[in-house]
């Protein structure tokens, strides 16, 4: 990350004004090989990170991993056994409308009672409006040392939570640990006559399957050679026609694409 910002220090925006012109000069750099498409794709969610609120990757309400106020420290080690998170919001024992804290997994590591109850250890909680930007969020995990906020809705409703490596994974893109699963799919496969192909794809295999010569100078992975036909990270129903190829745009989000449908047209 040092390195691309000084490289960017030492080359010349043109006092470049707008997205398209951006882009435009971002492709000029790639072309002359004053950055890598790996520098390419990282300053493009750079530039779209600004853009993001809280809600656009926040977990969900219905997807959180939570604990009771009443919860006992077995309870707790057993629910990390499953999901292996190193936080978890605490719900009122009344109600499961009001978070009351957070319970950080490593307070528990030398807690030998297992009487003890959850809420004689929890931490007080942060929350975010949805409606928040990134950026602002980032700058405030920083300086506060809170790796996880409650995010709330304008009505003050828990609308889900959103932790540091969220935000971070906008830029540098997906963070895994040993705890991630491992979902790994075939890149390519045919389902209803639909060729669909995963972004993570490398253009080498792309042009093995298809029998064509995409060029793979700037870019390692299908996805990074479609959006930068694109000029952004289009969104899903998305299309475009490279090089006699339709594709459509099946799963993406504001960094990357997932997922496509490639066929050949006239």
């Amino acid at each position: 990350m040092k390195n691309l910002i000084n490289q960017l220090k030492n080359l010349n925006f043109q006092e470049v004004e707008g997205s398209t012109e951006i882009n435009h000069t971002l492709d000029q750099w790639l072309e002359k090989k004053l950055i890598d498409s790996g520098q390419y794709e990282m300053i493009m969610s750079v530039l779209q990170f600004s853009r993001l609120q809280v809600r656009d990757v926040m977990v969900s309400r219905s997807q959180m991993v939570t604990l009771n106020q009443d919860s006992k420290i077995d309870e707790l080690k057993q629910l990390n056994n499953e999901h292996q998170h190193s936080r978890y919001p605490v719900w009122k024992s009344e109600s499961k409308e009001e978070i009351i804290g957070l319970m950080l997994v490593k307070d528990i590591l030398n807690q030998d009672e297992s009487h003890i109850e959850i809420s004689k250890l929890m931490r007080k909680p942060v929350f975010v409006p949805e409606s928040q930007r990134l950026d602002t969020l980032l700058r405030s995990f920083k300086l506060s040392h809170v790796h996880m906020a409650i995010v709330v809705d304008e009505f003050g409703g828990i609308s889900g939570l959103i932790t540091i490596e969220d935000v971070l994974e906008q830029i540098v893109g997906d963070i895994e640990d040993e705890h991630d699963e491992n979902n790994e799919q075939d890149p390519i496969s045919v389902i209803d006559g639909k060729t669909y192909v995963r972004g993570q794809l490398p253009i080498k295999d792309f042009n093995a399957h298809f029998g064509v010569s995409f060029d793979e100078t700037y870019f390692d992975t299908i996805a990074g050679l479609i959006a930068c036909q694109f000029g952004k990270f289009p969104g899903n129903g998305e299309k475009i026609v490279y090089h006699k190829y339709e594709f459509t745009i099946i799963q993406s989000d504001q960094r990357r694409i997932h997922l496509m449908v490639v066929k050949p047209v006239s």
